[in-house]
This record gives C-alpha cells, structure tokens and sequence, in this order.
C-alpha cells in the first residue's frame, strides 16, 4: 500500500525545511518528528530512484514520512467518507497553541467544528508501528482543554497499527478508534 503511495508521489517535492551545519558542512532534512534525514536518504526519493533504495532508505523512515500525509489522509477520511459523524460539520482543519497548564506547545492533528460551533471532533493520528496506548487519550483530553472551544467533545484516534486493549476500554460514545485497514474497507 505505502510502497505504490510513494511511487505515484516519488516526484512530489518535500515541504521540509532545509538547513546547513557547517565543519563539515553537510544539509540535513529536518522532519516533523524532529529527527534528522541525511539529503543522502532524501535524494534517492527526489532522484525517482525508489525501487532500488526503497528498502534501504525508505522502509526504515516511513513513518517519518508518512506523519503529514497520514493526518490528511484522515481528514479526507472524515470529510467524505465518514458516515458517523456525531453532527453535522461546519469546519475542519488542526489546531496548535500553548498549553498554559504545562508551558509546552500542543498541536491536534485533526480538528472538526459543528454547524453550530458547540460541539467538536478533537482527532489524533499515529503513523507508527506501536499500537496506540490510553496516554494517547489523556493528552489529547489535555490539548482540547487547553483549545477550550466547545462544550462537547468527541475524540478520533487514528492508527496504522491499531490500539492497545487498555485504550480499546475507554470507547464509548464520545470515542472512536479508527484503523488504516478501517480506512481502506469504505463500502465493504
């Protein structure tokens, strides 16, 4: 599935900020996650040149490439594929801000707004090989908090790899858990 994704997009240009460290001076991607990608690893994508690195280069880092396309993939995921929104929405976006509790900067990967602006989808989306755990759930109840826009709130979990039975506990009516396979089973 990644392996065809990335082929049809192997041309498409990485919006990553590019910076020069100097002595010896060599460029560096730095990614969402924060780790650093060598323009050795990114020039075998930009070059078209993925089947012969692909399991070398890519495989090994997919997740950190993935992040940002995964959480667009769920919010197209909700925007027209989803028939179980609990109402109808108005808005749908992200969020980041400060989080005046803990003083640390908080980002909600997916944001959805009712008509009425009441109530919200607060949405978090995980492209990781570790299942998705309930401290999962406790941070994104401590970032809708900290965004303080609505009086009811439903949490989406999105996860390539699913979540662990302890997260799986707290799905009620208010709580969604939403795989990749999920994802891909529209209509099925």
């Amino acid at each position: 599935l990644c392996r065809s994704f990335l082929l049809k997009r192997q041309r498409l240009s990485l919006n990553y900020r590019q910076k020069n460290i100097c002595f010896p001076p060599i460029t560096v991607l730095c990614v969402p996650s924060g780790k650093m990608i060598s323009t050795v690893d990114s020039a075998a994508i930009v070059s078209g040149r993925i089947e012969q690195s692909y399991d070398e280069v890519v495989a090994k880092r997919l997740s950190d490439y993935m992040g940002i396309i995964f959480e667009e993939m769920c919010r197209d995921y909700i925007l027209y594929y989803d028939n179980l929104l609990p109402f109808n929405m108005s808005e749908i976006g992200q969020w980041w801000g400060g989080n005046s509790k803990t003083k640390k900067q908080a980002q909600i990967d997916v944001v959805v707004t009712s008509a009425d602006g009441n109530e919200g989808i607060i949405g978090s989306c995980k492209f990781k090989n570790d299942k998705i755990g309930s401290d999962e759930l406790l941070l994104m109840q401590e970032y809708a908090e900290a965004m303080g826009c609505f009086d009811e709130k439903y949490f989406y979990f999105f996860s390539k790899s699913g979540f662990t039975d302890d997260m799986l506990k707290n799905k009620n009516n208010h709580t969604r858990f939403i795989t990749l396979k999920d994802m891909y089973c529209i209509g099925e």
